[in-house]
């Protein structure tokens, strides 16, 4: 059975939609803000990641392991101080994440195509076989190594002009 609407009728479904899903946020926000993330996760049944995904979480303040998870984007996460673990993910974009105080894991992300909008990572930033990896994005800064094994960029740029670009404390490896 085929039901036919006009224009107007799927914008109202559409706007119903998104009101609840706005409020649906609001509720896990306020949840967030009053448990703490590993709690509120507990209550709502909902991963790390997902708040994640979901543009919830601004600031992450030790170790974020999301190996393995079905994460996209890092939607809203602007910082963490710790390490980023994104192996074994399909992450498409690192949304708004400009800084992390140790490492990054990106190891073998086909999906990954850009840094975006990262600018420093204060310990390792391993990108090896990321095979769709074209653009540094806004990197300038790297503490550590810089591990680019097998991925377009090591093809297309050289050492030297990765350092013009970026300012690498370790080895670059490309």
């Amino acid at each position: 059975m085929k039901i036919i609407i006009s224009e107007s009728q799927y914008r109202q479904i559409i706007e119903s939609e998104k009101k609840i899903s706005d409020k649906k946020l609001k509720m896990y926000k306020d949840t967030i803000d009053e448990l703490g993330l590993e709690l509120a996760g507990h209550v709502l049944s909902k991963g790390l990641w997902e708040f994640i995904e979901m543009g919830l979480v601004e600031h992450y303040n030790e170790y974020l392991d999301l190996d393995g998870t079905p994460i996209k984007t890092l939607g809203n996460l602007k910082s963490v101080d710790g390490s980023v673990d994104l192996r074994n993910t399909s992450i498409e974009d690192l949304g708004n994440l400009t800084s992390i105080e140790n490492d990054l894991f990106l190891m073998f992300i086909p999906t990954i195509k850009s840094l975006g909008n990262l600018k420093s990572v204060g310990g390792d930033l391993y990108l090896n076989n990321c095979e769709n990896l074209t653009s540094l994005g806004n990197l300038n800064k790297v503490g550590g190594n810089l591990y680019l094994r097998n991925t377009p960029i090591s093809r297309t740029m050289s050492k030297y002009d990765i350092k013009k670009k970026i300012k690498v404390r370790g080895e670059i490896l490309i």
